[in-house]
Formats: C-alpha cells, structure tokens, sequence
C-alpha cells in the first residue's frame, strides 16, 4: 500500500511539471527595477539529469556552445554559454519594444525572424516551456511559439 501511494506521489508530481522546481546544482535569480530587470541562470550537472533545460533552450534557437544575442532596440539583451556539464544565462530586460513591464515581472516577445538576423536559426517551430523557480519565489519560463521566443519572468 505504501508503494502504491508513493507511486501517486512521484506520478503527480511529474504531471504537475516538477522539472520547473530547482534541482540541488541550479539556481536562478529575478533582480527587478522599474529600469531594468536582469535574471541569472545556472544549470550543473546537465548530464546527470536527463534534459537539461538551458541546453534543450539553446538547441532550439539554434545556438552553438554561446549564444549572445542583443535585439534592435536593446530592450532584449541574452548572453549564455555551455559546455557538456553546465549552462549559464543573463537575460536583461528594458521596457520598450518587445518588453512588457509591470511591478515585479517582465514578459518579452523576440521574433524568431530577428534572432535569424542575428545567426540564430530556431530548429523548431514550437518549444513547450521551460521553467525555472527558486525557494524565494522568483520565476523564469522560455517557450517559442507562434513565430516568437517568448520569456516570462518574476519575482515574487
């Protein structure tokens, strides 16, 4: 019975997206002001985990081992690397083109056809969500869809 009830459990969980909570080796901040909001992403041990969420991001939009990325009106500002264990991200965020702020969250839509412009060919058309969520709250989702990487992002 005990199994059994552990099996639910584990079966919720992953139905409820548990890969959008922090594994013990990631972390990500959402630094928010009215001016500017910055978030810093770190994913280790990407080949210990199956689907390392950064790589899979980057493998999507088309991105070698970096992926430095700043849109026409500098509104959009990505820079991350990787290698075969670990990836880092930046994103920076202004209000302006693009960019949606409100208090404590930022949205942002990039064109796929303005990333192509700049070297980075989407492999894919459509990219479900990846999440990350730290203890304090702040939250960071990337997805493409509808011709878009879209980014969402908030600090609790």
């Amino acid at each position: 019975m005990k199994i059994r009830k552990l099996m639910l459990v584990v079966l919720a969980m992953t139905a409820c997206g548990a890969n959008a909570f922090a594994r013990p080796w990631d972390s990500v901040g959402v630094y928010w002001r009215e001016a500017k909001t910055v978030v810093q992403i770190n994913e280790g041990n990407a080949n210990v985990w199956p689907g390392s969420r950064l790589h899979a991001l980057m493998d999507a939009i088309g991105a070698d081992a970096n992926w430095d990325f700043v849109n026409a009106t500098e509104t959009v500002v990505i820079r991350c690397g990787r290698n075969t264990t670990a990836a880092t991200c930046t994103f920076r965020f202004v209000s302006g083109v693009g960019v949606s702020s409100e208090p404590r969250q930022i949205t942002a839509m990039v064109p796929l056809t303005e990333l192509a412009s700049a070297g980075f060919n989407a492999k894919v058309a459509e990219f479900a969500p990846v999440e990350f969520l730290n203890s304090n709250g702040d939250r960071f989702a990337a997805e493409i869809s509808a011709g878009e990487l879209r980014i969402r992002a908030s600090k609790r």
